[in-house]
């Protein structure tokens, strides 16, 4: 646990990384399980539609219908907002890593 916290709190010093934490005692008021959202840059004035992997016990698929993936990002949006932020987030996960010994 103590290395992957470690490698955690190295991955939140790249600029390209957001890590936010949701903590156990909030609130959950999505009940999706666990998704990727893929989100692309448009690409030669070629705007590309989010993708949603999920997987599963026996594999997984992609989302690629654009309501379908839009209800997951909106899922992805809310959790956004009641995750803590970045600071708060690398806080939790420093002083946690801090009690694993």
């Amino acid at each position: 646990m103590q290395s992957q916290m470690k490698q955690l709190l190295d991955l939140t010093e790249r600029d390209n990384i957001s890590l936010r934490i949701l903590p156990l005692d909030g609130p959950h008021p999505i009940g999706t399980g666990a998704f990727v959202l893929l989100q692309f840059d448009a690409a030669h004035d070629v705007v590309y539609q989010d993708v949603v992997y999920l997987e599963h016990l026996t594999g997984g698929r992609y989302v690629e219908e654009e309501d379908e993936a839009y209800r997951y990002r909106r899922s992805f949006d809310r959790l956004s907002e009641i995750s803590l932020d970045e600071v708060r987030s690398r806080e939790m996960l420093t002083a946690a890593r801090k009690t694993w010994k």
